[in-house]
C-alpha cells in the first residue's frame, strides 16, 4: 500500500516538473506566436 502510495506521489511529482518546463517552454515564443485554443484572437 505504502509502495503504491509513493509511486503515486513520484509520477506526480515527474508530471508537475514536465509541466512546469512546457510552460517555460512555451512563454519563451513570442506572444504573437503562440497559439491559444480557448481564447482565438483575430489578427488586426
Amino acid at each position: 500500500m505504502r509502495v503504491k502510495a509513493a509511486k503515486a506521489r513520484i509520477s506526480a511529482r515527474r508530471k508537475a516538473e514536465r509541466d512546469a518546463r512546457e510552460r517555460a517552454a512555451i512563454e519563451k515564443i513570442p506572444p504573437e506566436h503562440q497559439y491559444v485554443p480557448d481564447q482565438a484572437r483575430q489578427p488586426s
